[in-house]
């Protein structure tokens, strides 16, 4: 059995994804069925599938410790150099300038080095990012370019500065530059109104 306490990161989630996030080893049959019969509890009451959890919510799921993640003993963006040149950063976003010839995510062949994993490593040493403290959040990038082509990646630092960006990079029309100008702080919770800006700023190398 485990208790699990949804975060600020973790809100707006259904809980059967919260559950298989958490409890990769559990069949989706199985999970359905816990659910089912309250096995899987959210604040100590039934709940549906598709009930979507608050922050300070309790998950408790009465299941095999055989499903339950485990806390892996070292974090593998620890293995990726401290090596990052940022262009912009505040409390939500970070834009990172991605050199040629350095992924963004990992691939088959190469899992250490990546920029999402040196943006991990470097909010991890800042004390901004805590992975035992979040359910299922990662520093996550908002966009992406090749390999082999350089220019600026946005990374957001939590979940509702990326669902944010998110959305507004699929709005926006095709990026044209800035002539000048440094995107203004952006408030603690993303602000709608700075979001263009700082997408435009992002994706002005986009291929």
């Amino acid at each position: 059995m485990k208790i699990f306490t949804v975060t600020k990161n973790d809100a707006s989630q259904r809980l059967d994804r919260f559950i298989t996030k958490n409890c990769p080893e559990l069949p989706a049959a199985l999970m359905f069925k816990y659910i089912r019969i309250k096995r899987i509890k959210v604040n100590g009451k039934r709940a549906q599938i598709n009930t979507r959890l608050s922050e300070g919510d309790t998950v408790e799921a009465y299941i095999n410790d055989e499903f339950l993640k485990q806390k892996a003993p070292k974090y593998d963006f620890m293995s990726a150099p401290a090596r990052l040149n940022i262009v912009y950063e505040d409390e939500n976003i970070l834009l990172a300038d991605k050199p040629q010839g350095l992924l963004v995510h990992p691939d088959k062949n190469e899992y250490g080095d990546t920029l999402i994993a040196r943006i991990q490593r470097y909010l991890y040493e800042k004390g901004e990012y805590r992975p035992d403290d979040e359910n299922s959040f990662r520093p996550a990038l908002a966009n992406r370019i090749d390999r082999n082509t350089g220019g600026i990646v946005i990374a957001a630092k939590n979940a509702a500065a990326a669902t944010m960006v998110i959305t507004a990079t699929a709005m926006m029309p095709p990026p044209t530059p800035l002539l000048a100008g440094t995107p203004t702080r952006m408030a603690k919770s993303p602000d709608p109104s700075y979001m263009p800006q700082v997408i435009r700023l992002a994706l002005t190398n986009r291929p």
